[in-house]
């Protein structure tokens, strides 16, 4: 049980340290969220029920939680252009 709990603790903090390095790049909150959003639609996720036993957030979560960051008013947006198809082709 405490290596799962551990396992949940690491992957929040690395997700949270994820979401800082795409800011740091100019990738916008709301570009993150629809990018979850996709996967979602996709069926790349797993059961919000057991999302305690995964070492990171559901998708869910991460697309609230992008969508509750507010940016600062410097904040620019990069290009973020997204061949879905390249994507799976390289999978």
């Amino acid at each position: 049980a405490f290596i799962l709990f551990f396992l949940s603790i690491w992957g929040g903090i690395l997700a949270f340290v994820a979401f800082w390095v795409v800011l740091f790049f100019g990738i916008s909150p709301r570009i993150i969220a629809a990018f979850f959003r996709k996967l979602n639609r996709e069926n790349l996720n797993y059961n919000e029920k057991i999302e305690f036993l995964m070492s990171h957030p559901h998708n869910n979560a991460r697309i609230k939680r992008s969508l509750e960051y507010k940016p600062s008013d410097d904040f620019k947006t990069l290009p973020f252009d997204l061949d879905w198809n390249n994507i799976k082709e390289g999978l």
